[in-house]
């Protein structure tokens, strides 16, 4: 169990490097060690154990597969049904893991090392895009912002680049809040990761970190942050920010200019947001069919900015899946965050926060909750565990 487990951590970053199934659905690396994982699980026929709240998961899949007889593409709604399932799965794997070995600090510290590989690579990688200007087998081009291209790392959007190494730094700070303090090697770690995320350009992980790291550390010091520990995190994030800053103005702009509505990609945003409520309101109890959102886009809006994502988590699922979708997302959130503040150790807040930094960014991206890493990292609050269900 334990080669799979690190096995999927070291390949839940290759997003980049996956197998494309019809026009739409992508298996991963991942989730293809994930499968086997699961084949053996079912082999061994062991008890496993889960808490309560992911109940509501199997039941927004449940509902997520009735969809499946109400939308032109019933192939999509079964691929995202089946990967949901295999999320579950690999929580499961995890968290039995974590409470059976009680190796939560081990996968915690594998989890840093592997990060910090993908935090050097994507830096390395920007400089190559950007400054040699050509592709290869390692760096790949994305988006560019104002002339610079995004750093993406091994990543299929340099969102998800930026979510993952956000949900990392979160658990580094609750640790240093938690705890009291932090080794050298943990602070430069923290700083090569915040470059990399700075260069991913990614706006709503930067927010969704920032907001996981405050309300956790909330929780930790019952409503009394140590304001000495604020303030020294706060003014490395300042000092990193400026040094990046100096270099390319152009980032900083970026992240200033976040909810500037006469930005065009802000703007291009909005008229997304409308589009999506647009399919809400014709579709409110079943949605359009989960991953059928680009099957029905331009019956509602031509103009998309050549998007096909509403780049809001909560809309995309309100639209694909309708509102009882959104309650059974909600509620599932909802149980396992309170759950986390129940348990009160180290990893539970860790927990919390990425729970909380996932949800700020998929306010502003989608495809967010339905991601690997979110499970992941959820299940390491295992390691406080006292109350489970078979």
């Amino acid at each position: 169990m334990k080669y799979i487990i690190y096995a999927i951590v070291c390949a839940f970053p290759l997003q980049a490097y996956d197998i494309s199934i019809g026009d739409t659905n992508h298996v991963t690396i991942a989730e293809i060690i994930a499968i086997l994982s699961v084949c053996i699980m079912l082999y061994k026929k062991n008890a496993y154990i889960y808490p309560a709240y992911i109940k509501w998961v199997f039941l927004l899949i449940v509902w997520i597969c009735l969809g499946a007889f109400f939308t032109i593409n019933p192939f999509a709604v079964i691929a995202k049904s089946l990967k949901l399932l295999l999320n579950i799965c690999v929580f499961i794997l995890f968290y039995n893991y974590i409470i059976i070995r009680k190796n939560a600090i081990a996968v915690y510290n594998f989890i840093k090392k592997v990060s910090l590989v993908e935090a050097v690579f994507s830096i390395i990688g920007f400089y190559w895009i950007n400054f040699v200007g050509s592709e290869n087998i390692l760096f790949r081009i994305e988006q560019s912002v104002d002339g610079v291209y995004r750093a993406v790392g091994t990543f299929n959007d340099a969102n998800y680049l930026g979510l993952y190494i956000a949900c990392v730094i979160v658990m580094i700070a609750i640790e240093r809040f938690y705890t009291g303090s932090l080794s050298g090697k943990d602070y430069c770690i923290v700083i090569i990761l915040f470059i990399a995320l700075f260069m991913t350009m990614s706006r709503s992980s930067l927010l969704g970190m920032f907001f996981g790291i405050v309300t956790s550390a909330l929780f930790i010091t019952h409503g009394k942050i140590d304001v000495k520990k604020l303030i020294s995190l706060m003014l490395l994030i300042a000092i990193i920010t400026i040094g990046i800053s100096l270099e390319n103005p152009n980032f900083l702009d970026r992240y200033t200019t976040m909810f500037d509505l006469e930005r065009g990609d802000v703007f291009v945003r909005i008229i997304q947001y409308y589009t999506a409520i647009a399919m809400i309101e014709d579709n409110p109890i079943m949605g359009v069919g989960a991953g059928n959102y680009m099957n029905y886009i331009d019956k509602y809006n031509s103009f998309t900015g050549g998007s096909l994502i509403p780049h809001n988590s909560i809309l995309e699922i309100a639209a694909e899946t309708g509102l009882v979708a959104v309650l059974l997302m909600i509620m599932f959130l909802y149980h396992a965050m309170r759950w986390m503040i129940q348990m009160r150790s180290v990893y539970s807040y860790m927990s919390l926060g990425i729970v909380i930094c996932t949800f700020i960014m998929g306010m502003f991206y989608s495809n967010i909750y339905y991601q690997m890493q979110l499970f992941v990292f959820m299940a390491i609050a295992g390691a406080g565990d006292k109350s489970v269900i078979k």
